[in-house]
């Protein structure tokens, strides 16, 4: 393995990463330093924080050295997330469903279930979007917001395997489904992108989606990175741009650079589209990867999956790493040394 200072393959800098968790507990639950949490429940708190909602449903905070003690959920979370004010949303089960509640900083906890809300059905892949609305996807062609008044029903006739919503405009977000096909929504307006991406870039399958704190869309497709600026859509490949899991998380940093698993190769990349270059890899010796996000430290957090496609070990890697000059120093936000964060590193 690669180390930072060291060039690979096509300009990369191989990075390590550093282990917060191992072992495993049966299918659904995993370890970590004693606490367990369910895979989905791995969140930025409302600090920018990574969070977790632990088996015993406390919520627990990675500040940069040690795991924090937070509040106790009343209900168990599958996955959450806080919004704007501080209010957590979390997926419990109940009646054999998967529903939506609320536990609010007065500490009053709320359930939305189809027979009492404006919930259609099950709640997963929740999301925050502009102006504290909550979105949720509520089965494979449906997706939902609520803005603590009003629920509003975005139906698609084809399965959603990725979404995101702006963060920018309210009420706006886009889409990818089993077919490849790239929706977004404006309001009550659905836009169908695929023809203008076909016509203008050539692109016929996109695989996955997200937004940027520029307001810009990147799509990935089966031949290329495409940007879309709010009028047009630009091509951004250049030879050599790996592609990103149909359907999978891709998180875009401060600093403009896209982090995505790779597809088929159980590869993490960094790739810097001004340059259009790969700026970072991490090789994964366990087999698929799921990348689940970036915290205010500048820390990015996945998961290696096993032979037998469990979550088997949680990482982090310092992105401040992977930064254009590829220094081999470990830096903090304000550029001294960090020196706080915990765990080994890989060799």
């Amino acid at each position: 393995m690669l180390f930072p200072g060291e060039k690979g393959s096509l300009e990369t800098t191989v990075l390590p990463s550093q282990d917060f968790m191992v072992g495993i507990d049966a299918e659904r639950f995993q370890t970590l330093n004693g606490h367990s949490f369910v895979d989905k429940t791995l969140f930025c708190n409302i600090n920018g924080e990574m969070c977790f909602a632990a088996e015993n449903g406390r919520l627990m905070s990675f500040n940069g050295a040690d795991w924090a003690n937070g509040q106790v959920l009343h209900r168990p979370a599958s996955e959450g997330l806080f919004d704007a004010e501080g209010n957590f949303w979390g997926v419990t089960e109940q009646d054999g469903r998967q529903v939506l509640f609320k536990q609010d900083l007065a500490d009053r906890t709320t359930v939305f279930t189809p027979e009492n809300s404006g919930l259609v059905a099950g709640a997963v892949n929740l999301r925050l979007g502009a102006g504290n609305t909550l979105w949720l996807q509520t089965d494979e062609f449906t997706l939902q917001t609520f803005d603590g008044a009003r629920w509003n029903t975005f139906v698609l006739e084809e399965r959603i395997v990725a979404y995101f919503p702006s963060r920018q405009e309210t009420g706006t977000a886009w889409a990818v489904t089993d077919k490849g096909q790239l929706f977004q929504w404006e309001s009550e307006l659905l836009i169908d992108h695929t023809p203008f991406i076909a016509e203008t870039v050539g692109e016929t399958a996109v695989q996955t989606v997200c937004g940027d704190a520029r307001g810009n869309v990147w799509a990935f497709g089966l031949q290329g990175l495409y940007r879309y600026d709010g009028t047009r859509w630009s091509n951004c490949s250049a030879n050599g741009i790996p592609v990103a899991e149909r359907g999978s998380t891709v998180v875009a940093n401060p600093a403009g650079q896209l982090w995505f698993v790779e597809k088929g190769r159980g590869r993490l990349i960094g790739f810097d589209p001004v340059r259009q270059q790969t700026v970072a890899a991490y090789e994964s010796g366990k087999g698929q990867l799921e990348l689940i996000g970036q915290d205010r430290l500048g820390l990015l957090w996945f998961g290696e999956n096993n032979a037998k496609a469990a979550l088997s070990a949680l990482k982090y890697w310092p992105l401040q790493m992977a930064i254009a000059d590829r220094s081999a120093q470990m830096t903090s936000t304000d550029g001294a040394p960090r020196t706080d964060l915990g765990g080994e590193r890989k060799k």
